[in-house]
């Protein structure tokens, strides 16, 4: 019996891990900075060539490409998107509301304005 228990554990495991691993699809595609580098060299290409075509600062690229900026936000955070070292954003708009709560929304709004207006 316990052995049966264990089986149907892992199975539950491995199941559970598989489905996390297809949930996640762009960690996949984010390169690390060595794979940039290796890239940039196979294509004889310059960072600072690189950096005047897509409109980066020369500096600002080499700050990414050596750790220096992580790129959290701003422009490092662009050029790293647009190296492939992190993953693009979603970009998916906010949910819209409900028709049946814009008219409440609306009235409670006017109401505060009332009383503030008073």
């Amino acid at each position: 019996m316990r052995i049966l228990q264990i089986i149907l554990h892992l199975r539950y495991f491995y199941h559970m891990t598989q489905s996390f691993r297809n949930a996640i699809p762009s960690r996949a595609l984010v390169r690390t900075v060595a794979d940039v580098r290796q890239d940039f060299f196979e294509r004889g290409e310059t960072v600072t060539g690189w950096a005047s075509r897509h409109g980066f600062e020369r500096h600002a690229v080499y700050a990414v490409l050596s750790g220096r900026t992580v790129g959290r936000r701003g422009a490092a955070h662009r050029i790293a998107v647009a190296l492939g070292i992190k993953a693009a954003p979603d970009l998916r708009p906010e949910p819209i509301q409900p028709a049946s709560q814009a008219p409440r929304v609306r009235q409670a709004m006017a109401d505060a304005h009332k009383r503030g207006a008073r």
